[in-house]
């Protein structure tokens, strides 16, 4: 059974395929087949112990049950109103498992990078789900998703040389440094390079995007420890989250301006303004988690003498 259903699955790229084979496609680009419960038989039948022990997989049904695409239909099951949520399923098995770890990374970072609402909200969800898992991979976990920073750099147009972080500046709001992904290809930036850049040009998604970023840091005193040590992406902060409460009050304000005078926009940035109020009810609660991270900051700096900043004077 194993074989027919991951078959079907897989297409193409089934071991059962025959290169002489030809097999209509399924979906495309604006919409994918609902596999749910064709994965949901199959997850059930290697579940159990008992049938593997009568019925030993072969090498092909291995590959089968073990293919990326298989993980990929579980991350993304499909359109439909029968979608399975394969979530649970998907956190056991990326305990302490770096290769599944890597493949559910992937598949969360580049939902994040969709512009679309509701694609978003469901990334966001699953990468807050992602990222609770308490194991040992927990911190590599954080640097995939939330990217690790790293100096812009850029080729010179006319001298072809290379130009490096603050050579690149001429405003104070451009940015120097960016968040890449340890593993994920494709993507420019990770998580907080994306939602930094949100900022001003997708402001929904931006505020969708750093509701979830500010609950996670609150549930979490290990996401909120890393993503307070980043480095700010311009000139503008010292540090990443000093641009957090700033940029929500601001964007509450004009929001209320544009909908002072009209009943239609008050209606289309509802949702907008309950968000913006969330995030600033957090702050008191972020600010009490935020505090002893800067103490500890001011306490190293006070401690280190002229010979730690060789290097950086000249």
């Amino acid at each position: 059974m194993i074989r027919y259903l991951g078959d079907f699955i897989l297409q193409e790229n089934s071991p059962y395929h025959e290169p002489s084979q030809i097999r209509t496609q399924m979906g495309g680009a604006y919409g994918s087949p609902n596999f749910s419960s064709i994965l949901k038989t199959i997850i059930v039948m290697v579940s159990d112990k008992e049938l593997l022990a009568k019925y030993p997989l072969d090498a092909k049904n291995q590959y089968v049950v073990s293919h990326k695409d298989i993980l990929q239909k579980m991350i993304e099951p499909g359109e439909g109103a029968n979608a399975c949520d394969f979530n649970d399923i998907l956190l056991d098995m990326a305990r302490d498992d770096a290769k599944t770890s890597k493949k559910m990374a992937k598949a969360y970072l580049k939902g994040v990078n969709k512009t679309g609402v509701e694609a978003l909200q469901q990334s966001l969800r699953q990468i807050q789900q992602f990222l609770r898992i308490d194991d040992s991979l927990k911190q590599v976990r954080m640097e995939w998703i939330f990217g690790i920073p790293q100096v812009v750099s850029k080729s010179q147009f006319r001298t072809k040389q290379m130009q490096y972080g603050v050579e690149l500046v001429e405003m104070v709001a451009d940015e120097y440094y960016m968040f890449k992904s340890g593993y994920v290809k494709g993507v420019n930036d990770a998580f907080l390079g994306q939602l930094y850049k949100a900022k001003g040009r997708m402001d929904t998604q931006c505020v969708i995007g750093l509701k979830a970023l500010l609950e996670m840091c609150l549930e979490d005193v290990a996401v909120a420890q890393y993503v307070f040590r980043q480095p700010s992406p311009s000139m503008q902060f010292a540090r990443y989250t000093d641009w957090f409460f700033p940029y929500a009050e601001s964007l509450r304000q004009s929001t209320l301006n544009q909908i002072m005078n009209s009943t239609t926009m008050l209606e289309y940035h509802k949702n907008r303004l309950e968000s913006l109020d969330q995030i600033m009810g957090m702050k008191p609660k972020l600010d009490a988690v935020f505090t002893p991270l800067i103490e500890e900051q001011k306490t190293k700096l006070d401690q280190m003498d002229d010979s730690s900043f060789v290097g950086y004077k000249e």
